[in-house]
């Protein structure tokens, strides 16, 4: 296993959810940041939180629905909507909904949990 230069745990907490790619190069330099990347990418242990039940598309809508099961044997939805300049996913953020709208799936069993980081960038 390759070492790793020494960070802080600030540097390497805050890095992929708080500095972009560009802004570590700014910090470290170019070839620092990107070997820095591959090499955690390759350590890093991977965790799978969800896995995915059904995919349903609806050309009408131009709607992808994902309903995935997590670990804990609850159930969230992932949404991709196209649109000519891309799209948008809608990820789910926690496991039911303490609002209870009655037409929403989402809180008829109301509020469950916030889902962990690791779920929600799993959906994606």
């Amino acid at each position: 296993m390759k070492r790793l230069p020494k960070y802080t745990p600030a540097e390497v907490r805050n890095d992929p959810y708080g500095f972009t790619y560009k802004e570590m190069s700014e910090v470290i330099g170019e070839n620092e940041a990107k070997a820095l990347y591959e090499e955690l990418y390759k350590q890093l242990p991977r965790k799978k939180n969800l896995s995915m039940l059904v995919k349903n598309i609806c050309k009408s809508s131009d709607t992808e629905k994902y309903v995935y099961e997590l670990k804990d044997n609850k159930y969230i939805e992932t949404v991709f909507i196209k649109r000519r300049d891309g799209g948008t996913v809608c990820v789910s953020t926690q496991v039911g909904c303490p609002v209870g709208c009655i037409f929403c799936e989402s809180g008829r069993n109301g509020f469950v949990r916030n889902l962990t980081s690791s779920e929600i960038v799993q959906q994606i």
